[in-house]
């Protein structure tokens, strides 16, 4: 039986496919006539008719067969079963080509060197010309800015009314959700295999610059908010797993900025962010977190000490090895302060500094020796140098 299935379509499949293409060469002779005495007007009615008759019968159909959940049930599992099919034919597909490189590359090479380059020319440039002329005609149509413009927004205003915005919050914080969910098992695969983790790494970078710029743009617009709005947005991403996967972003961007300065002394990258770090607003922000009573009940005394003991131990060790920054680093930084800024700076914080500081007897003397030894030598300095001139 299955011979002589396979039989017949072998015999009659060429003469089906071979009577098709006669009966279009048939018709071409007919076709300009036809489209000449068409009534298109009447084929544009017809079309939309037919289109409407369809569309009702499609939902027609979806009412009554979405009506019963067994039938529906039935329906929404024919999907899985389909896409799977589809998925088994092509990896079978794939699995099959199996040639030599260079018969894989000469066939995909000839299959490019084939197309037609004169017909994609003709169809990219024609999309060129019809694209420039809308944009042109957009300037025309709304003379002092694009018209682009108004449709744009005319367009999204009328879908953000349509919107349930509280179903669109809801299904877009859901799907941040799951999102961060499939990262995080994407990064841990990636960990596994480093070539491919730093393959991936450039890629995401790309988009990434992409999307940071974009978020730049959102962010400026947020910025931009009025003050009761803006006030309504802070408390709506209070919550804690969103401030914690602020925290952690930040954490591992500052981690791969010190991995990159502990690798390259010479960091262009970090360098090239810190020159454009807006200075103004860096300093608005330091302003702000300093008088800010939650960030002060969070970085508790006990901590920020901790902090400072590690810095100083830090510190001390670099300079036992020898500072590596131009002799001149710190005098070139002292040149640009306002010195009367800096003697109102200190005084404000070393008054409340010295009663701490004095309350420990240790601590003073740690504060005072290196003061006095500090105060000696800007004394005995003009001396030496006086020795010196005599001397010589």
């Amino acid at each position: 039986m299955e011979e002589q299935v396979t039989r017949k379509m072998t015999d009659e499949l060429p003469a089906l496919i071979k009577s098709q293409a006669k009966a279009c060469d048939e018709l071409r002779p007919a076709v300009g006539e036809t489209v000449a005495a068409l009534d298109f007007g009447k084929l544009r009615i017809s079309v939309i008719g037919l289109s409407d008759s369809a569309t009702l019968l499609g939902e027609e159909f979806i009412d009554h067969a979405l009506a019963d959940p067994v039938s529906f049930a039935n329906l929404f599992s024919m999907i899985v079963p389909l896409v799977n099919n589809e998925l088994r034919l092509l990896a079978h597909l794939l699995e099959q080509i199996d040639l030599p490189d260079e018969i894989l590359a000469s066939s995909v090479f000839n299959m490019l060197g084939d197309l037609d380059t004169e017909q994609i020319a003709r169809a990219l440039n024609a999309l060129a010309v019809r694209l420039n002329e809308i944009h042109r005609g957009s300037m025309i149509l709304g003379r002092d800015e694009p018209r682009l413009r108004k449709v744009l927004t005319e367009f999204g205003e009328s879908l953000m009314n349509k919107f349930d915005h509280e179903q669109l919050a809801a299904a877009s914080l859901a799907l941040a959700e799951d999102l961060e969910v499939a990262l995080k098992v994407s990064n841990a695969l990636l960990a596994s295999d480093p070539k491919l983790l730093q393959i991936s790494g450039n890629a995401a970078l790309a988009f990434g610059s992409a999307t940071l710029s974009g978020m730049a743009g959102m962010l400026r617009a947020i910025e931009g908010m009025p003050e009761d709005e803006l006030t309504s947005f802070l408390a709506g991403i209070g919550n804690e797993q969103q401030v914690e996967s602020m925290a952690e972003a930040l954490n591992a961007a500052l981690a791969l900025v010190n991995r990159f300065a502990a690798l390259n002394k010479d960091d262009n990258v970090t360098a090239g962010l810190v020159e454009r770090i807006d200075r103004q607003q860096l300093e608005l922000a330091a302003c702000n977190l300093t008088q800010n009573q939650a960030l002060q009940n969070a970085l508790n005394p006990e901590q920020v000490g901790k902090w400072l003991n590690a810095r100083l131990t830090s510190f001390n060790s670099r300079a036992k090895q020898g500072d590596d920054r131009p002799p001149g680093y710190f005098r070139q930084v002292f040149d640009q302060l306002d010195s009367q800024q800096l003697e109102q700076a200190l005084n404000k914080v070393l008054r409340g500094a010295t009663d701490a500081l004095l309350s420990s007897p240790k601590r003073a003397a740690a504060l005072i020796r290196p003061l006095l030894a500090a105060g000696w030598r800007i004394v005995t300095m003009p001396l030496r140098r006086l020795v010196r001139r005599v001397w010589r």
